[in-house]
């Protein structure tokens, strides 16, 4: 997490940083998310995976450890990339993080939101 933050600070402009996080319970919860402590937005969701964190374990470890971030949630990755552009300005940066299998559920959703870019790149791969 802490390589992803140095990249997207060193190769974007932006206002805000939204990330929008999932992850699976058994990973470095705690250092994820201190990593995270200077990101401005945190959308929660629960990406379709059984080792999935639980949105409400994640806020409470955002408000030990990271209670500078202003926290919303999402019940699946879908509603919380619309909900992260809901809260978005023209200069923020959103970044869906945390496990290979959140990245694909947004690669779906940019997809099926009709990103032909993202749609011929995955198009014949099973997620």
């Amino acid at each position: 997490m802490q390589k992803l933050l140095q990249t997207l600070h060193s190769s974007f402009t932006y206002k805000r940083l939204i990330i929008v996080l999932s992850t699976a319970s058994d990973k470095d919860l705690i250092g994820m998310v201190r990593a995270l402590a200077d990101s401005d937005i945190a959308v929660l969701t629960r990406m379709a995976n059984p080792r999935a964190a639980s949105i409400e374990q994640l806020e409470i470890l955002f408000a030990e450890n990271a209670p500078g971030v202003s926290i919303y949630t999402a019940e699946g990755s879908a509603q919380a990339m619309e909900l992260a552009l809901d809260l978005a300005n023209d200069n923020d940066l959103i970044c869906a993080s945390g496990s290979l299998y959140i990245a694909a559920e947004v690669l779906r959703w940019s997809a099926h939101r009709g990103n032909k870019a993202i749609a011929s790149t995955i198009e014949s791969i099973d997620h």
